[in-house]
């Protein structure tokens, strides 16, 4: 009688299953398989000299399931879990593998919690993690060899330059684009995976590669010099983005873990935000063992992912005493129990995030040194932060990039109208080359191409000589050659976005969700001013924005000069 496939695991101890190949003479055979019970405490008593991890992705899920043998009983698994197991199981040996599909009774949310809450556990005590590509498709092979290739000491350093702008080698390129292009890359939790795994082994049917080999051809691949002809091969074969930029996204958490053991959550979240997740309560809980207050949330599958998302905030508002991580809040309309002021981590960035730096230093401070002070109100999911209201949205301009980007000028020119008119709402008037200045730097939030507080000398070799008349034109120019240095910034800042004027004058940059009638808004103990829209007597928080010229406490200075502070803005 074969005893049941899952047994209840002890609540008491950092317990786990272990998945139990049994070997097979015949790769067709059908997969067979134990779970046993081990305590993460006392792996030196378990039955094994060490275990490995398994990272992969589930599957397509409408295709049919497969059956396997666990603990003697018929058990479906997706195909391309079976490809796996029957690829790494033994001919004569057990082999001993953690599988999350398998060692975690998938129909118990209660055990499902607890198990993911010790996920990162799992993975840095495993011997090592085995990657799973899938099977071989696609010239994968040919992709393998190819980065084995160039990755090695021998390669002539201008190897990769020379090839990929070679159209009789575009075959073998987009080989590799294809290998960068598989479900692995994107999915959430592999970021947890790798970042704490001891050694990493990457496996695509019948090849393996070394995560460092790896991660070396992606730093090739994602370099200034050959970033911009990669992404030219990548978008002839997929819509969805360079996979190999989120490979050098995973090694560098993987570096700053092997460090400080403990990462910043909002950065996290940021990192995830459009990775894929079958369950989006795991946009959190997939990073959530990385991060520094990993404690301060418990996993929770009872609940619905917009009340996961709200706990995040407000979990990590108060952790950093702060405003900031409201800057990672781009409004699309309502959703159902979610506040404006909590990430939808449902929905992919429209822009990139203004503020945050990799080191954790601030870029602007447009609050000056004022400190937070904030509090939660329920029922109504409401946030009370002191604040006040600096500023209307007096007009708004094309958003950016324009779907024919055959129409650059007339956007950047429809742009530079825009400032002109802005500018003469001022008590007093500006020069155009001051005027100028004000616009260039605006279109990068006054960032330089290493993401720095920009200094003059970083535009003057692009903007000597011009005026706001000829600039248009020199900044679409500049947009389709550049490669490196203001025009990237400018893309990154400006995508998903569009320009604004404000009824006291000033010009900035805000998302495509900005509207005439918004309002600009100073909240204490944020870096950057917020886009708010009345919804009286509350305000929805439409999202960040640049705002030239109140980026380091002027507004701040400006408000104290003629009211008492402060005041309180409530987020609904």
């Amino acid at each position: 009688m074969p005893r049941p496939k899952y047994q209840p695991l002890p609540t008491s101890t950092a317990s786990i299953r272990m998945l139990t190949i049994l070997p097979s003479r015949r790769f067709g055979g059908p997969v067979k398989a134990n779970l046993i019970h081990v305590d993460l405490d006392q792996l030196d008593q378990a039955p094994f000299a060490f275990y490995e991890a398994l990272s992969y992705t589930w599957g397509d899920p409408n295709l049919p399931r497969v059956p396997c043998k666990l603990n003697g009983h018929e058990h479906a698994i997706t195909v391309n879990l079976e490809l796996a197991l029957k690829k790494l199981r033994g001919r004569t040996r057990k082999r001993y593998l953690w599988v999350d599909a398998l060692c975690i009774n998938q129909d118990d949310v209660i055990e499902r919690a607890s198990q993911v809450q010790i996920m990162r556990r799992i993975y840095e005590s495993a011997e090592q993690v085995l990657v799973w590509l899938g099977g071989d498709a696609d010239d994968s092979v040919d992709a393998i060899r190819l980065m084995e290739r160039f990755t090695d000491a021998d390669c002539p350093d201008d190897y990769v330059g020379i090839s990929i702008r070679d159209n009789q080698d575009l075959a073998q390129w987009k080989a590799v684009a294809k290998f960068f292009d598989r479900e692995w890359f994107r999915r959430v939790w592999i970021r947890q995976e790798v970042a704490v795994a001891k050694t990493i082994m990457v496996m695509c049917g019948k090849e393996r590669i070394k995560w460092n080999t790896l991660s070396l051809a992606c730093d090739i691949l994602t370099s200034p010099e050959i970033g911009g002809d990669f992404d030219s091969v990548t978008g002839m074969v997929s819509n969805r983005g360079q996979g190999a930029r989120w490979v050098v996204t995973i090694e560098t958490l993987r570096e700053v873990w092997a460090k400080d053991r403990g990462l910043n959550l909002e950065l996290l979240l940021l990192h995830g935000r459009g990775t894929n997740a079958t369950d989006a309560r795991d946009r959190v809980y997939g990073l959530l063992g990385l991060a520094d207050i990993a404690d301060k949330l418990r996993v929770d599958y009872t609940v619905s992912p917009q009340e996961v998302f709200k706990r995040t905030m407000i979990t990590l508002l108060n952790h950093q005493q702060d405003l900031n991580p409201l800057s990672g809040c781009q409004w699309r309309g309502y959703v159902a129990g979610l506040p404006s002021w909590a990430i939808d981590l449902n929905e992919d960035f429209e822009a990139m995030v203004l503020r945050p730096k990799e080191d954790g230093e601030q870029l602007y401070h447009a609050s000056g040194e004022k400190s937070a002070c904030f509090n939660f109100f329920e029922p109504g999911g409401l946030l009370r932060a002191q604040g006040f209201i600096f500023d209307t949205v007096h007009a708004i301009g094309r958003s950016f990039p324009p779907d024919d980007l055959g129409e650059l000028r007339q956007s950047f020119e429809n742009w530079v109208q825009l400032v002109q008119k802005t500018a003469a709402l001022r008590s007093s008037g500006v020069a155009d080359n001051e005027l100028m200045q004000e616009f260039c730097r605006t279109l990068v939030a006054d960032q330089d191409d290493r993401g720095d507080r920009a200094t003059t000398a970083f535009f003057r070799p692009y903007f000597d000589g011009e005026t706001l008349t000829t600039l248009p034109a020199k900044l679409a120019e500049m947009y389709e050659e550049e490669t490196v240095g203001f025009s990237p910034r400018l893309y990154e800042v400006c995508s998903g976005r569009l320009m604004l004027g404000t009824s006291k004058g000033y010009i900035g940059v805000a998302g495509r969700a900005c509207k005439p009638g918004d309002f600009i808004c100073i909240l204490l103990g944020a870096g950057v001013p917020f886009i708010v829209r009345s919804r009286s007597p509350e305000y929805i928080l439409i999202g960040e924005a640049y705002i030239y010229g109140i980026m380091d406490g002027e507004a701040v200075k400006e408000f104290e000069g003629k009211s008492e502070m402060p005041s309180e803005i409530c987020l609904c």
